[in-house]
């Protein structure tokens, strides 16, 4: 017995058991035609069928019809036979293969050598400090083993959090993958009507509808085809582009892409029996693609593994400094001065001055900053997941937080991707389309309709209440405007799919229209038999940009719907009237127009396509609308309800350039740009009228530059069609809005921005992309970002982030995200440096104080929710380093300050409270109250000092903020509350004795004395930057009036 997926019992009788005994033809016979290249498909067709008819005949199935959903029994047969349309994932990574990726960090081996060394040496001190019976030395022995002991646990549980951390995000991105894959949907015709469905569901012998920018969902074979266009290179290696047809190369692969065209396709291997799958079941399922970009070095790892190197590096210098001053003070003294023999005693004295440099080496090693990475990429990944950026790669979300410039698409991102109608010219009446139809007579409205309907895409769809658009949004608006004029649009869609299609032309970016040849008979509406299609009479519907469709068009419909003869002056008064009314208002003009062909020769040739776009007749101008999106959205992370233009806005206040790229027309970009705030005033717009119109721009820096993509490929490019940097430099800075753009020229511009260096600072570029063409750009570009509900899979495929939401707001979030995770780090590497220096305290205590100045302090520092002022400031530059001026000044200074109260404590405290010295014969090796109060002065100093660490930067207020991060005052309140149990009860464990009040008080004063001398220190420094800038200015002010 079988169970199948409709959760019936198969009977496996042997009829089923034979390909054949159901079906016309086995699997062995469609596997050898699929095998078939170019004209060979069709050779092999005729001999074994005849026609796809008969193929579609021996697979129970109908080129008009599909498959028949209704008859569960044929489906669950056909699933049988032929297998279903998924295919199995390979199994993902084990635990374990994490855990040793993540021990072969450069930073986690030196943490990983240092703890061994310090353990040996400890062991070593302390057996040999038993023999003399050194109760100091026990004591040193002790403080490196727990030190070294500390730094093992460090790396386990840095090892153990990053390979769970990337475990997780493996079965996240093996989970969303199979989610997304079950929501790649795909076009069948079943029972006759074009029906969505899961790509999962399809089956051998379904009739699939393809388009431009689908991925092929099953091998097949063209039923019918127009101007397909596949690219077959992760098939056959091949980067050139193949035509294909029903007669010439029929066949068609699971995988690749549809770069023009559309055509419908009987489905013959599904899953594991496609090319797709036999190539799988070779190579596995691999996620390489989602892998291979975090082999490659972030900026901010980069700058991470720079602080680390020369905190180590530093570190050894002064080990080896302390080492060498010893040893020669040893010998100097015993051997120069006392006149010493050599004796195994000064062998040991060698080696514990060796113990102590090794010790500076492994204390000044920040082990804690792996922890902190991890940690903050995994808070805000996981927030960033709340606000509709999925991240693909770790890397991506904070090179983000550098971005200096951000490529926009229009269309979706910008706006809201629902088309309608907005503006219409018709039969000389111009205005709203609700006004101006209501007007037209039915014969006309008749007509209009039927240009539309009979030109029209296989999966364009709009629901009832027009609020859902499946298919192309353009047609999808032209749908509704056929409901507005109030025809029978089920049936005319109807009857155009069942037209008599002579020729079609598919749209491209090329040629930036779309037209159908149909019998005349068909147009109208004649019931026609196989022996009446009169191919000398037909009737060719088209749409298209305005620009073009109209310019060939002779004749115009009047107010009686009668063509009348269109002057160059009507046409003129027409195109500035209303055609450029409607783009200076962001509208997307198209003509729809049409043409009758009577008396045609035998020898017409319709793929002359100047002979048959010329003559026209102009049915109506509309101009088609795609409001900028307002929706709720965060800004400064208070809810407020705005549109894109405050999302803008931030950008510009970031210090972040917004262009935007669009194949749409040059004045409609320009319309949408002024709606986002991308041109700021009307001067800007003038200026770019005048370049419409080829009048020559102004070339001062502070004019706006907004071009079509040739017009601007002519002032960038060489004479081989090369970039000329140079050039490209001087023009970019200026440039707002590119407008007709191809996916190639969004290339060329990404490299440009990537390649540049104005102001010697390197360009951090993001994209946005949606369609296959946008594959190369958003590979390209340091960050690429895909639409997640409008994206194709390639799209998705190449990207880094993806757009839950397609919101460009969501952009924005990315960018404060990416900032976060920079701050963040910069945070947790101040405040360690701070506190990273050797204490007189017990080895459970410095246990204790490496908890709080690593795991903790990284975890709270990380937690803490973005500020509102991320977007107030620059980026920071690549080449900048993580660790600031100011960041430096505030290190050494609450530094030094540290130092010096604990040494005034450790050398003089005993005497303001009147205890006996920690260090005396008395007291040496039990817990004392002098010690204690130490211990307890640090603990304190460094957590006011955390809270210091909040600002990286010469804010005053460090307090701002903390009402919104719960868990950084959850974790502070915590670790002090831990403080006061170890002091008060921590005993011969901790090595702590009770405190008096008097001295808690002390202690509290201390502590908190650290926010008095910060605030002191960002005084300092603010009058010290405002000098120095004074300076700066007027030295640059001396050496310009020399220079003159």
């Amino acid at each position: 017995m079988a169970r199948d997926d409709y959760g019936g019992v198969l009977q496996e009788s042997e009829e089923m058991q034979a390909d054949g005994g159901y079906f016309g033809c086995t699997s062995e016979e469609l596997q050898t035609l699929m095998k078939s290249k170019g004209e060979g498909a069709g050779k092999e067709l005729k001999e074994k069928f005849g026609v796809i008819e008969k193929l579609c005949e021996a697979l129970k199935t109908s080129v008009t019809q599909g498959l028949d959903p209704s008859n569960v029994f044929d489906m669950k047969r056909r699933k049988q036979h032929f297998g279903s349309n998924e295919i199995e994932l390979k199994k993902p990574r084990n635990f374990f293969s994490f855990v040793y990726e993540a021990i072969k960090d450069q930073t986690l081996i030196i943490l990983t050598i240092a703890a061994f060394v310090s353990i040996v040496l400890a062991i070593y001190e302390s057996i040999y400090s038993a023999k003399k019976n050194n109760v100091n030395a026990y004591e040193d022995s002790e403080s490196g083993l727990i030190e070294g002991l500390g730094i093992s646990v460090a790396v386990v549980i840095i090892v153990l959090v990053t390979a769970g951390i990337n475990y997780n995000k493996e079965k996240q991105f093996n989970g969303l993958q199979k989610k997304l894959n079950e929501q790649v949907k795909c076009f069948v015709l079943r029972a006759g009507r074009t029906t969505e469905i899961s790509a999962f569901d399809i089956l051998v012998g379904d009739i699939c509808i393809i388009k431009i920018g689908d991925v092929i969902p099953a091998d097949g074979m063209i039923v019918r085809s127009v101007d397909l266009l596949v690219d077959e290179s992760c098939h056959t290696g091949e980067s050139d582009e193949v035509h294909k047809d029903s007669e010439h190369d029929s066949i068609l692969y699971s995988g690749t892409h549809v770069i023009e065209g559309s055509a419908h396709m009987l489905a013959l291997a599904v899953g594991e029996h496609s090319q797709k799958g036999a190539i799988y079941s070779l190579l596995g399922v691999t996620y390489d693609s989602i892998n291979k970009s975090e082999q490659k070095k972030s900026i901010l790892h980069s700058k991470l593994c720079t602080v680390t190197n020369c905190i180590t590096i530093g570190g050894t210098v002064i080990a080896l400094l302390t080492f060498a001053i010893l040893l020669i003070r040893y010998c100097i003294q015993n051997f120069l001065v006392l006149h010493k023999e050599w004796s195994i005693d000064h062998f040991q004295n060698i080696i514990n001055f060796l113990i102590i440099g090794i010790t500076i080496l492994v204390v000044a090693i920040p082990e804690g900053l792996p922890l902190a990475v991890i940690m903050a990429l995994a808070f805000s990944i996981k927030k960033m997941m709340r606000d509709n950026n999925l991240v693909r790669h770790l890397d991506s979300c904070e090179t983000m937080g550098s971005a200096t410039i951000i490529c926009s698409d229009k269309t979706g991102t910008l706006t809201t991707n629902k088309m309608t109608v907005g503006y219409c010219f018709v039969a000389d009446k111009p205005g709203a389309p609700e006004d101006v139809v209501v007007e037209l007579k039915d014969e006309l409205k008749e007509l209009i309709a039927r240009s539309v309907a009979f030109n029209l895409g296989a999966t364009s769809q709009v629901t009832e209440d027009g609020f859902s658009q499946t298919g192309n949004k353009t047609e999808c608006a032209l749908l509704g405007f056929i409901k507005l004029l109030g025809c029978n649009d089920a049936q005319l869609i109807k009857n155009g799919s069942e037209a008599s299609v002579i020729k079609a032309y598919s749209f491209n970016s090329q040629r930036k229209w779309m037209g159908t040849v149909v019998t005349a008979a068909s147009f109208r509406g004649i019931q026609e038999g196989a022996h009446d299609r009169n191919r000398n009479e037909a009737t060719l519907v088209v749409k298209g940009a305005a620009e073009i469709v109209f310019n060939c068009c002779s004749h115009i419909m009047n107010e009686n719907g009668v063509p009348e003869v269109l002057t160059d002056l009507k046409k003129s008064e027409i195109v500035e009237k209303n055609l450029n009314k409607m783009a200076e208002n962001g509208l997307r003009t198209i003509c729809l127009a049409y043409k009758e062909f009577t008396n045609l020769p035998e020898s017409w040739n319709w793929n002359e396509e100047e002979k048959v776009m010329n003559n026209l007749t102009c049915l109506a101008l509309v101009g088609i609308e795609d409001p900028v999106r307002p929706e709720m959205a965060l800004v400064n992370f208070t809810v407020q309800s705005f549109k894109v233009p405050n999302a803008v806005a931030e950008c510009r206040r970031a210090g972040i350039d917004v262009i935007m790229v669009t194949g749409d027309h040059l004045l409609t970009a320009v319309y949408v740009a002024s709606k986002c705030g991308l041109v700021q005033d009307v001067h800007e717009k003038k200026d770019l009228l005048s370049y419409e119109k080829k009048v020559k721009v102004s070339e001062s820096p502070e004019n706006t530059l907004m071009v079509t993509a040739a017009e601007f490929n002519k002032m960038v490019l060489d004479k081989n069609g090369n970039i000329d940097q140079p050039s490209f430099d001087n023009v970019w800075p200026r440039l707002r809005v590119l407008a007709r753009a191809t996916p190639h020229d969004k290339f060329m511009l990404v490299s440009g921005l990537m390649n540049s260096r104005t102001a010697s600072q390197k360009q951090i570029v993001a994209v946005t992309g949606d369609g296959t063409n946008d594959g190369p750009a958003l590979k390209k570009a340091h960050v690429g970002l895909c639409m997640g509900i409008s994206g194709t899979e390639v799209a998705k495929e190449a990207s880094d982030i993806i757009l839950l939401d397609d919101n460009f707001t969501s952009i924005v979030r990315a960018v404060v995200w990416g900032r976060h995770v920079h701050d963040s780090i910069a945070k947790f590497i101040q405040f360690q440096l701070t506190v990273n220096l050797d204490s007189p305290i017990r080895g459970v205590q410095m246990l204790w104080v490496n908890l709080l100045m690593d795991t903790l302090a990284s975890l709270s520092l990380a937690a803490e929710e973005p500020a509102c002022d991320l977007l107030k400031r620059k980026p920071y530059q690549s080449e900048d380093s993580i660790v600031s001026g100011v960041m430096l000044s505030k290190i050494v200074g609450h530094a030094c300050y540290q130092l010096a109260i604990l040494l005034l404590i450790l050398c003089f405290g005993y005497r303001w409270v009147g205890v006996d010295a920690g260090f005396s014969s008395s007291s040496y090796g039990r817990a004392n109250i002098h010690y204690t109060f130490l211990f307890n002065t640090l603990v304190l100093m460094t957590l006011f000092n955390e809270i210091n660490c909040r600002k990286i930067d010469t804010s005053f207020n460090v307090f701002s903020g903390l009402h919104r991060s719960l868990l950084f005052v959850i974790i502070w309140t915590m670790s002090f509350a831990v403080q006061v149990i170890i002091v008060e009860f921590g005993g011969s464990l901790f090595s702590t004795h009770p405190l008096p009040p008097i001295l808690w008080a002390v202690s509290l004063l201390l502590g908190a004395s650290q926010l008095i001398f910060g605030l002191i220190l960002t005084t300092t420094l603010r009058i010290v930057s405002k000098i120095w800038k004074k300076y700066r200015t007027s030295s640059k002010t001396e050496y310009n009036t020399m220079s003159c």
